[in-house]
């Protein structure tokens, strides 16, 4: 390392960390805080029931990413992707599908055009299993 230089001048900055909003159908849930708009795991990714989704728990935590599977008993991609929308939620949706769509260009049509403006995409969870 050059003199007078510190490690991160020499490496770059920092990134920034992504922090990560996981919703889910979790009634009743209670992670390690009794609260389950609170329950995180870890500080970057926090885990909620989608009734815990609010104004205040996005500027709060205010997530790069919402993810949630593409189907729940409690609620559907239109509905969180309406309550973002609303919200005026400007990070990015990604919708967690466990198998091949016939169709993904036609869901993400439906969510676009009740939502315009949101930045929604659908991602396999192979993806994210490598």
């Amino acid at each position: 390392m050059p003199a007078g230089t510190t490690p991160q001048e020499q490496t770059g900055p920092r990134a920034p960390e992504t922090r990560i909003l996981f919703v889910s159908h979790l009634p009743g849930w209670r992670g390690p805080d009794p609260d389950v708009s609170r329950g995180r795991f870890g500080q970057d990714i926090g885990v909620v029931d989608f009734s815990a989704v609010d104004a205040v728990l996005l500027s709060t935590f205010d997530p790069h990413f919402v993810v949630s599977p593409i189907l729940t008993p409690g609620f559907d991609i239109i509905d969180l992707a309406l309550r973002l929308w609303q919200l005026r939620y400007r990070g990015a949706y990604r919708i967690l599908t466990d198998k091949p769509l016939p169709d993904p260009g036609l869901v993400l049509r439906e969510v676009r055009a009740q939502c315009p403006g949101l930045d929604v995409d659908l991602i396999p969870r192979d993806a994210l299993l490598g």
